[in-house]
Order: structure tokens, then sequence, then C-alpha cells
């Protein structure tokens, strides 16, 4: 079932990966967008950076996988500087969230290796860690995906430190994957087909 949000004035809504739109899944579960202050609205961007392997770039030249890069930003353009994320707890459904926010329809985590680092700024630093979803159609602001600052996990000792070797890494796909996840939830049919569109107002709680 697909369910229309929208906003009460003065508000804004932290999208789905269908915009306004929300669903119910097969397990009962639902992923919807939600409303926020504007000076609380933050939102989430990435790129991959695939160094010098030639397969993580397609034949038009468009970068499918490589180090995570990613940066926030809020309401105001502000916008934090570049940084990568740690792979402690890292799963699949996370993989997938990030290839959705970059266009694809899915991904998975993929080994690092050494090569991946060519050209990469070398000012880079861990942003974030524990990083995990539970479905891979949820976006990365979704409750349904968790992370962590990673100065935060350090000063409260969540996990231990992470080094040159612990940087996450993507590959992305044109088409989802046909199989199911071990990592989550998440239910790979195709099952969207049988949506009932419906307009529904969100109302305050």
């Amino acid at each position: 079932m697909l369910l229309k949000f929208r906003c009460p004035e003065g508000k804004m809504m932290v999208e789905t990966f269908k915009g306004d739109w929300g669903w119910c899944r097969m397990d009962g579960s639902m992923e919807v967008p939600y409303c926020v202050e504007p000076e609380d609205y933050m939102n989430m961007e990435f790129e991959l950076h695939p160094g010098s392997i030639k397969k993580l770039v397609n034949k038009n030249e468009k970068v499918i996988g490589g180090i995570v890069k990613a940066s926030s930003y809020n309401s105001f353009g502000e916008k934090s500087e570049w940084s990568l994320g740690c792979d402690d707890y890292f799963n699949d459904e996370a993989a997938s969230s990030i290839c959705r926010h970059l266009g694809f329809m899915d991904g998975k985590r993929i080994p690092l290796h050494k090569k991946m680092f060519v050209d990469l700024e070398s000012t880079l630093q861990f942003g974030w860690t524990h990083v995990s979803c539970d479905y891979s159609d949820a976006t990365m602001m979704s409750p349904h995906c968790h992370a962590v600052e990673y100065k935060t996990a350090v000063e409260r000792m969540l996990g231990a430190v992470c080094f040159e070797t612990d940087v996450a890494a993507v590959e992305c796909y044109e088409q989802p994957a046909l199989q199911c996840r071990n990592g989550g939830r998440a239910a790979k049919k195709n099952w969207e087909k049988s949506y009932v569109e419906l307009w529904h107002t969100k109302r305050e709680s």
C-alpha cells in the first residue's frame, strides 16, 4: 500500500526514496516521510571513489563502486566536509541505501582494496561508524537506518578505533538484486505492483 504524505505549513519533509510517498512492507513495517522544523532538517549525500580499479567505472564512465564519501547538509545550505565511513557493523542494507541515494537500484558491501586509495584526498577523516539499515529501501535519514558519529563513538568507547583498512566501500547496481539478504529483514520480492494508491494527510500527534 502506498500512502501520500504532506507536512503542516512551516515544516519540512524528510522524504523517502519515493519522495512524499510512504509504504507498508510485506512484514508489516512501514517506510514513511516525516516532518521537522526547518532548523532541525538534515540530509546526507554520498560520492564513490573507485581509485584505479577500472571495473568500478562502467562503460558510460559512471562510477559504480569504491570508497564511500559522505557529507551532511541542512535547510540553510550549510554542508559538512566530506568524510569516510568505518565498516564496523556496516551491512548490505546500508550499502544498498547509499547506492539508492546515488540513483542506483541496489548495492552491496565490497572488500576494500589498496587501489581504491589512488588519488583519494589525504585529508579525509572518519566521520561515521556503526552504519547499518534494517531495510535496503530506507534512506539514511529513516528511523530504519542507524549511524554514530565517529568522534562520538571514540569518546564513548562504543567500538574499536578505525584504521585505513576499515574504510567502507560499496558496489552499486542498476537493477535490484534478486537474493534475500541475511543481514536484515528486507524482503526482495517485487510486490510494489500490488500497491493501492491512497492520499494520506499527516496530522500532528
